[in-house]
């Protein structure tokens, strides 16, 4: 068993920023989805990881954020949204299906419609053990609507012709705000016993996302995810947003405050930085367009 640092990588078009050129001997990395990443770093199998951001909003007592890092989107995110014949008015009692491959994106649909639409749909949540593999086939006979993210999106919409309803654009008509899909977390067991070890992590995730960024055409030939060249730096570069400013933060933030409003977040331990005297940002950070 080794005594590095455990990092969880996303398993994910998104992750292949982060995980440019990422290597160290300080850490292992472990790939997975979301949600398992959600739950290796709740148990302890992991050390440090991006996560879903309501993985802190809920059990923000174990944790604190890794300053600087986040994958949000502004105006539109494209691998995050809802698939349906109806549009978002009409999902009033109607079945949605709810990916198991994340945690935030369900809680964000559960806002927008209660809270913006005025609606109450029926959500059934899928078993993450079948995220990736479950046919589509039945799911569009037996359901209204289904909540998707990442890679499946894509495989979604080449084999059914439903209507798209990106998450973060739902978000930002109502909002005006970015929205914050996931953060970097670090045990805070681990940070309070480990600061150097996680600081130099730390420095290294936010130098291989700037390094990433400026690499396109390498991480491409690597894995293209089959999207063309164009597609493919359009989500990564113009669409995906790895920078927490206090921009990004202020979507969060009104996130956890819509959270507690209706009721779907309780004791919240409020928001906790990790402080090891590294960068927050590096000089040559990518600047969201806004």
């Amino acid at each position: 068993m080794s005594n590095k640092c455990k990092i969880g990588m996303i398993n994910f078009l998104n992750g292949l920023i982060p995980d440019y050129h990422f290597t160290s001997d300080l850490f292992d990395k472990y790939y997975g989805l979301p949600a398992e990443l959600n739950q290796m770093l709740r148990r302890g199998d992991l050390d440090i990881s991006p996560v879903s951001s309501m993985e802190y909003l809920l059990n923000s007592e174990q944790y604190h954020i890794l300053p600087g890092l986040c994958i949000s989107a502004f105006k539109e995110v494209l691998s995050v949204g809802v698939f349906s014949h109806l549009q978002p008015h009409e999902w009033h009692q109607k079945k949605i299906y709810l990916s198991g491959a994340s945690l935030t994106s369900k809680y964000l649909l559960k806002v927008i419609c209660k809270k913006y639409l005025n609606v109450s749909p029926i959500f059934i949540e899928q078993d993450i053990k079948i995220a990736n593999q479950e046919s589509f086939s039945k799911v569009v006979e037996d359901y209204d609507a289904i909540l998707l993210i990442g890679d499946r999106v894509l495989e979604f919409q080449n084999q059914f012709d439903w209507k798209f309803h990106d998450l973060a654009k739902l978000w930002f008509e109502q909002t005006d705000l970015p929205f914050v899909f996931a953060l970097w977390l670090v045990r805070s067991d681990f940070a309070n016993e480990h600061r150097q070890v996680v600081s130099q992590i730390h420095y290294k995730q936010l130098e291989s996302i700037v390094d990433g960024l400026d690499h396109l055409d390498e991480i491409y030939q690597k894995d293209s995810k089959n999207l063309s060249f164009v597609d493919f730096c359009h989500f990564l570069e113009n669409t995906m947003n790895y920078q927490l400013s206090p921009f990004e933060f202020s979507g969060l933030k009104r996130f956890s405050e819509d959270l507690i409003e209706l009721k779907l977040l309780n004791n919240f331990n409020g928001f906790h930085f990790f402080d090891g005297n590294v960068k927050q940002e590096l000089p040559c950070w990518r600047q969201q367009e806004v």
